[in-house]
């Protein structure tokens, strides 16, 4: 009895970690987090280029409609999985400070995907400008959302 710890076997007590679900949801949520910042991280070095490779295409310095196009998808899937945490971190860790996190991350998610289907359906000679103005606008989005995130 001298090392017994109170509550120590009795049922409802946490389990001898000392976590218990909410604090493994809290380390995991936590994870998710970190995670989420880095894939927006990435996500955000992916729009600089992308601003810069559609600038020089939109000059004419350079014909990279290709690698707008690669870079408009390597943007999406960043933005996409960024998402794809969200729930895991509002599970694990709470809701944003803002409800406009939402929004933010929507828009980041949308933006250079509307603008491209915009730039086709227009039959714009111009991608690269569309392409550097979508990926700005997600810029701002991202930079709106990491002061609205925790």
């Amino acid at each position: 009895p001298g090392d017994r710890v109170l509550g120590d076997g009795l049922p409802g007590a946490a389990p001898p970690c000392g976590l218990g679900y909410r604090g493994h949801m809290a380390t995991i949520g936590s994870l998710l987090a970190v995670l989420h910042a880095w894939v927006a991280i990435a996500g955000a070095i992916a729009a600089v280029i992308l601003v810069v490779v559609g600038l020089l295409d939109g000059a004419g310095v350079v014909a990279a409609r290709r690698w707008l196009d690669r870079l408009a998808a390597i943007l999406f899937a960043t933005m996409v999985a960024a998402v794809l945490l969200g729930p895991g971190i509002v599970a694990g860790v709470g809701m944003p400070s803002s409800p406009v996190h939402f929004l933010l991350a929507a828009l980041a998610v949308l933006t250079v995907p509307a603008l491209r289907l915009l730039a086709i359906r227009r039959s714009s000679t111009h991608l690269g400008w569309w392409m550097a103005a979508g990926a700005a606008l997600t810029l701002v989005a991202l930079l709106s959302l990491w002061s609205t995130g925790s």
